[in-house]
């Protein structure tokens, strides 16, 4: 019974180092009111909501290996408890499943980018029963769309599964969400598609997405969509990776571009960073050595200090299609190739 008192106390010391100090004590108090079963209300859920917005910011700057261990105890701690408390109304039961939702989402993701991507499946599961209790179309729908990408981005992108899930996800958000959080899914079924090497329906949903964008209101967008960075930037993103598995360097190039462009790359300095090396490996296929030094040298900048098994993949990949200029070729490629050397050095991975 100690153990337990004291890790539900560390718990949330840790998550409520997320707000504001003026909030921590308010915090505090109502996790501990929920827990001897005063009612739930729209204060609690605003609280994990501002957590996991803060908790989202420090990912991004920082990695999903830091901090993952707060995100999961405040989660299976206090959020698990508000859960389970009483609630005023369903529609407020649903508004804190939703935010659970959220959360647990965010812990699948660091744990994705973290390499431990058994973990991240089964919190994008837990994430997917919460929001099946919040919102079984869109917010479900939304979550569903991640299980597919998860299995693009660890290699498994022919998986027969993948087109599936995509199209199930699209179904669910297909007339309930506004056209700036559709792109989103078209996106997934672009990736899908050109992973299984299918030309005609990949660039078939990247047209519709495209169209989607040009009405797109990202105020309008729900919260759960949202924290992901801009619609402009994700989609961008997303098509130059569908195009890329399709062959089409050139204009994969024009979208890794241009999504290096959308994003802020101090509120994003991974993604920025990602995609910036996501556009120097097309840039490098293409025989264009200069530019994509260029940019692997400003990913690399953008990467101090993020402690991410993404990054360190990105990084062992520049290294690998360097390594034919580490004796001669251009001087800049060399140069790089120590470069990068130095930061595998300072950035071991995490035990």
């Amino acid at each position: 019974m100690e153990r337990r008192r004291f890790l539900t106390t560390a718990a949330y010391s840790v998550g409520a180092l997320a707000l504001p100090p003026e909030r921590r004590a308010e915090a505090a108090e109502r996790a501990s009111r929920a827990a001897r079963g005063a009612l739930v209300g729209a204060a609690e859920i605003e609280v994990v909501r501002d957590v996991t917005s803060a908790f989202s910011r420090a990912d991004e700057r920082l990695g999903g290996s830091t901090g993952r261990a707060a995100v999961v105890q405040y989660l299976v701690s206090d959020v698990a408890s508000y859960c389970r408390g009483r609630f005023a109304d369903s529609g407020t039961r649903r508004s804190m499943f939703g935010a659970a939702a959220e959360l647990a989402y965010l812990a699948g993701w660091k744990a994705h980018d973290a390499g431990q991507d058994g973990l991240a499946q089964r919190y994008y599961l837990r994430s997917y029963r919460l929001a099946e209790v919040a919102d079984p179309d869109a917010h479900a729908g939304y979550v569903l769309r991640i299980l597919a990408h998860q299995a693009f981005d660890t290699g498994h992108g022919g998986a027969a599964e993948c087109v599936p899930l995509a199209e199930a996800a699209h179904r669910r958000m297909r007339g309930r969400v506004g056209p700036e959080t559709e792109t989103l899914v078209h996106l997934t079924l672009a990736r899908a598609h050109a992973h299984r090497g299918e030309t005609r329906p990949a660039v078939a949903a990247i047209a519709r997405a495209e169209r989607l964008l040009d009405r797109a209101r990202p105020d309008r967008a729900p919260r759960w969509a949202g924290l992901g960075g801009p619609a402009e930037a994700r989609l961008t993103n997303q098509a130059g990776k569908a195009l890329q598995a399709l062959g089409d360097l050139r204009a994969a190039e024009a979208q890794f571009q241009r999504s290096a462009r959308c994003w802020d790359p101090v509120a994003y300095p991974r993604i920025h960073a990602l995609t910036l090396a996501d556009l120097a490996v097309v840039q490098s296929a293409r025989g264009l050595v200069e530019e994509a030094c260029e940019n692997w040298d400003r990913a690399l900048e953008r990467m101090e200090g993020v402690d991410s098994a993404r990054t360190r993949k990105a990084v062992e990949d520049m290294r690998s299609r360097l390594a034919v200029f580490r004796h001669r070729g251009p001087a800049a490629a060399q140069a790089l190739d120590a470069r990068a050397a130095h930061w595998q050095a300072t950035h071991p991975r995490t035990p």
